[in-house]
């Protein structure tokens, strides 16, 4: 049933194939009847899987206007659920043979699961001019590690982690190496007030201006 080939190879990096000979096994019910339909045989939605597209079947309507495609609902979910039995037969097929399986988890995972988020350590940063009386935590030190080195940060962690300080800390060591010379440090209503509150009390040296919903 498959012995349909590729049109031409497919180039490394464009995602989009197609069969010839697609039409060539129409009389075999696996092509029409379990793996197609009327409409749409076996081939066309294997293609259409393989480029991740879902097959839609359109009707050709006459009229007064001209004509009209319009989608057709129910031979489209027929041949989506036909499409849908592909998959799960390659899927099959695929990890029935050990060896199979292994190789292509191995290739898989070289060419696609090969990259790792790097981790930041921001154990070995003093925080010059920092009141004393505040001790980063690991997590915080890491992430104003992240904050010097990795360009955008998201600070995702949960309430009372410590963002601010976090973002305090990064912003007066990024000035402290010369990476800036003003660090605009701004929150919603009402967390504005928290980072002018804690500009202070985390480092007493700062000179910092702060701003409300009045004025800034």
């Amino acid at each position: 049933m498959w012995a349909v080939i590729l049109k031409q190879p497919i180039p490394k990096y464009q995602a989009h194939g197609t069969f010839r000979g697609k039409s060539m096994d129409l009389g075999n019910p696996l092509v029409t009847n379990t793996y197609g339909t009327l409409r749409v045989n076996a081939y066309k939605l294997l293609e259409d899987a393989l480029n991740l597209r879902d097959t839609k079947i359109y009707d050709t309507i006459h009229d007064a206007d001209g004509d009209h495609r319009v989608l057709n609902k129910q031979e489209t979910m027929l041949a989506q659920q036909a499409q849908e039995s592909i998959r799960e037969a390659f899927k099959q097929w695929i990890f029935k043979d050990l060896d199979r399986r292994e190789d292509l988890c191995a290739t898989y995972n070289r060419i696609f699961n090969a990259i790792r988020p790097r981790e930041y350590d921001g154990s070995h940063i003093r925080f010059e001019g920092m009141t004393p009386e505040i001790s980063l935590m690991p997590h915080q030190k890491n992430a104003v590690a992240h904050i010097l080195y990795g360009n955008n940060t998201l600070l995702a962690h949960c309430v009372g982690a410590g963002k601010t300080f976090q973002m305090i800390a990064a912003g007066m060591e990024s000035r402290r190496l010369g990476l800036s010379q003003k660090k605009p440090l701004w929150g919603a209503e009402p967390p504005h007030r928290a980072v002018g509150r804690r500009l202070p009390a985390a480092l007493s040296q700062c000179q910092c201006a702060g701003g409300n919903e009045k004025g800034f």
